[in-house]
């Protein structure tokens, strides 16, 4: 069972967050169907951290500035 915590912008998804690769996938499948986006594997491999994965939406022009996002990962 996961636990509800705040999350930063300068948190490491694997050391801080605790996810790994497949649940980095789920997240990033979470991730395109809510902004109907298509992430390359080549781009989900470079993030690190909450702050490239807003960089990278932010990017692909994606607004995200008044959206609360839930994600739950199971």
């Amino acid at each position: 069972m996961y636990q509800k915590k705040k999350i930063y912008q300068d948190m490491d998804l694997y050391t801080d967050l605790g996810l790994d690769s497949m649940e980095l996938l789920r997240l990033t499948l979470s991730i395109e169907k809510k902004f109907n986006i298509e992430i390359k594997l080549e781009e989900i491999k470079k993030f690190g951290t909450i702050k490239d994965m807003i960089d990278y939406l932010i990017e692909e022009h994606v607004h995200i500035d008044d959206i609360v996002v839930q994600w739950k990962i199971n």
